[in-house]
């Protein structure tokens, strides 16, 4: 079972990824085992924001992580596996109640 220090920061750090998110077309992929981004593929220019969030946060190769057998998260078009585990460790830790 994990800690609640460990949920604590795997829920920043996908709200920090979360808020990279800017309307801009995006492909990413994060690791949940590192807490870092392993692919980030943009079709549009992220706002100043994002860029500025996106520089603070921890890089790394996605092979190495998929080889690892690491949990990895995908944000699409389509999809929002990022925004949707953040949002079950908001409800964990009660923070949708503050």
């Amino acid at each position: 079972m994990r800690s609640e220090r460990e949920i604590r920061e795997l829920y920043e750090f996908l709200g920090k990824v979360l808020r990279t998110h800017d309307g801009s077309e995006t492909m990413q992929e994060v690791c949940v085992n590192c807490r870092c981004i392993v692919e980030d593929k943009r079709w549009t220019e992220p706002s100043e924001e994002a860029k500025r969030v996106l520089a603070e946060l921890p890089r790394s190769d996605w092979y190495k992580h998929a080889k690892s057998g690491h949990i990895l998260l995908s944000t699409t078009v389509d999809e929002d596996e990022i925004g949707a585990w953040h949002a079950c460790l908001e409800w964990v830790l009660g923070e949708d109640e503050k």
